[in-house]
């Protein structure tokens, strides 16, 4: 880098020249700061605050339903002795797969550090001598520039944007600095929303979460350390939603929670502790839906809940305390579906419901009591569709 001098002439003209400007005798001093400096970090920036503001503390309440639900006519359908015997063959594939690498980006609780690497670079005026380069924000003491390596705490995270650096020359001190390219930082919140247990030190233990219609339900244990129905609204509010044994001090029990037509299904023990099948309409209250085994006292038992054809179709049990197929429709009216074992006396073992190609498929016994896969139709008609044991006296599937 080259300097001339400007010269000041006092009259009716200014003498200036293009080179660095200075007055006779008093030199300007010369920038030590780095043209430029970069940042870099050998892994995203991750940024994780716990809040400490306690969950939210249910009222111990919940909707008592009365016992109630429909009770089927015993019916289904009965299929004939059918099913295809495949060719033998199968596609054998070669020993393979992928192997992921090791990666993944640790976050923070509040307190714990993240280890990152970082680097950084400072370019100096090319005419400069090599210099020293110390970094200074948003650390309080300086660090040198080679062998950068440090520990990034929340502390250090907490402004807005990204994660920026000052460089400067580390022989002349920090008070011509530059400042770094803003490297991006991912932050997170997380807030308690819940205490149904009302014990800070204690566990909810929440489950089954489950969105319906702009609040989030969920299962978890009240004061009395047992399972009930929750909701959290979009404004935090939580709220006790079940109490289907009328007693807070024995467990709903609920599972299996499905959203069909609009309200919320699932299986839950009633006043008897007997599982039936319940839902939360859309007024919010709680409603047993089920009685296939047309008692109190008896279990549904309703499970493996999947929609077809704008009616929901269940395994659950009948008067004779045997698994048989089910479907519910938009009024409510339960009926029963399938006989695949051809007495209502025998367990039809309703497994796997699967939709397919307009069909609802699924694993049951036959009238051997052997397991094979069959469809349902819309209009209630169950078809056996597979033998590939090529015998109907021998099971196509496992144990059901």
């Amino acid at each position: 880098m080259h300097s001339c001098l400007m010269t000041i002439v006092i009259g009716p003209s200014l003498l200036l020249s293009g080179c660095a400007m200075r007055l006779i005798g008093i030199p300007l001093p010369i920038s030590l700061a780095p043209v430029s400096v970069t940042l870099t970090t050998d892994a995203p920036i991750v940024s994780v605050e716990h809040s400490l503001v306690a969950g939210v503390v249910p009222a111990v309440g919940g909707d008592a339903p009365a016992l109630g639900g429909d009770v089927p006519a015993l019916a289904g359908s009965v299929p004939a002795l059918d099913g295809s015997s495949p060719i033998l063959g199968g596609d054998t594939p070669a020993i393979g797969g992928s192997s992921p690498a090791l990666e993944g980006t640790l976050g923070l609780d509040g307190t714990d550090e993240y280890p990152i690497v970082a680097g950084v670079t400072a370019n100096y005026p090319a005419s400069s001598a090599q210099r020293e380069c110390a970094v200074l924000a948003p650390f309080d003491t300086a660090l040198s520039c080679s062998n950068f390596q440090m520990a990034f705490d929340n502390v250090d995270l907490t402004t807005s944007g990204g994660l920026q650096v000052k460089a400067y020359d580390g022989t002349e001190g920090p008070l011509q600095a530059t400042l770094s390219n803003s490297v991006p930082v991912r932050r997170y919140r997380i807030t308690e929303v819940a205490d149904t247990s009302n014990n800070p030190a204690g566990t909810d233990t929440p489950v089954s979460i489950v969105e319906l219609n702009g609040e989030l339900y969920f299962t978890a244990r009240n004061p009395d350390t047992v399972s009930k129905l929750y909701k959290v609204s979009a404004a935090g509010a939580v709220t006790q939603v079940s109490n289907t044994t009328n007693d807070q001090e024995i467990g709903d029990a609920v599972s299996a929670m499905t959203v069909f037509n609009g309200e919320l299904y699932f299986r839950a023990n009633n006043r008897n502790e007997i599982t039936k099948l319940f839902k939360v309409n859309t007024a919010g209250n709680v409603v047993q839906v089920s009685n296939t085994s047309d008692s109190h006292v008896q279990d549904d038992y309703p499970q493996y809940m999947t929609e077809y054809r704008g009616e929901l179709y269940f395994s659950a049990l009948n008067a004779s305390d045997q698994a048989k197929l089910f479907k519910l429709d938009t009024a409510g009216a339960i009926t029963q579906i399938s006989n695949t074992a051809n007495n209502q006396g025998l367990g039809d073992g309703v497994t796997s419901l699967t939709v397919f190609d307009d069909h609802l498929y699924f694993g049951a016994f036959n009238r051997n009591a052997k397991a094979k896969i069959f469809k349902a139709d819309s209009s209630g008609t169950v078809t056996q569709v597979s033998n590939t044991s090529g015998n109907q006296n021998t099971d196509d599937m496992g144990s059901l």
